[in-house]
């Protein structure tokens, strides 16, 4: 915003007229006192007349020049205090503009390294659940894998079941997609290990496992690319 320009204050306005008026009769003053001093009528008058009136008038205008210039001077202090007014203020405002200007940089800097910690916080977290839901299914599989070898025992279930039941609570932690994702290849490592229970032979484990194991396998390549997918995102 603009700011309109202070108007010259009226007593200098007042003074000029006043000071043209005091000139104009104290010449006149002077003339009067010249032709006093030398009248006309006498012998030379006009001559001396004249040098009376010469040195009168100089004498008026020196003073009224002396005057002119005390006016002049304190209205030109008046204009440099002004002006070193305006620009203290100018200065002012542009130094509480940029404080002001400073100190909300520094809020959003301290709200955005706020929100990316708790970002990264969050994330990490959640890269942690992939991790040990990846983790959990990996030794689901190794375990069941033993069937391929015909050296399961009754006893593998429990170890399968154990692992998958203490990651499944962090599934809650991963993206809905991913959870279900993982939830199905907790059922289907579940029905595998259910299928070698019934079995009553453990020569007939190889079989179960070359008719189950390309499904597992594809759930879990399907989880490992998800999970490659969150670390890259990471990095």
């Amino acid at each position: 915003m603009t700011e309109t320009p202070e108007e010259e204050p009226p007593v200098f306005r007042v003074t000029t007229g006043i000071l043209i008026l005091i000139y104009a009769a104290l010449v006149a003053v002077s003339l009067f006192a010249s032709f006093r001093l030398a009248p006309f009528d006498a012998r030379g008058g006009f001559e001396n007349f004249s040098k009376v009136a010469g040195v009168l008038v100089a004498a008026v205008s020196a003073l009224m020049a002396a005057i002119v210039t005390i006016i002049n001077f304190d209205r030109n202090v008046r204009d440099a205090q002004n002006l070193a007014r305006l620009n203290g203020d100018i200065s002012q405002k542009l130094a509480d503009y940029k404080a002001e200007l400073d100190r909300k940089l520094l809020d959003d800097k301290v709200g955005a390294d706020f929100k990316l910690e708790r970002l990264k916080t969050a994330f990490s977290k959640e890269i942690e659940a992939y991790l040990e839901l990846m983790t959990a299914a990996n030794t689901a599989y190794y375990i069941l894998a033993k069937l391929e070898s015909g050296k399961w025992v009754a006893t593998d279930k429990g170890k399968v079941d154990k692992v998958m039941e203490k990651a499944s609570n962090k599934a809650a932690v991963a993206v809905e997609a991913d959870a279900e994702l993982w939830t199905k290849l907790w059922n289907r490592a579940n029905f595998i290990a259910e299928s070698a229970e019934d079995l009553k032979a453990p020569t007939e484990q190889p079989a179960l496992w070359q008719a189950e194991a390309g499904k597992l396998s594809q759930l879990m390549q399907d989880f490992q690319r998800v999970l490659a997918e969150k670390l890259h995102q990471e990095a």
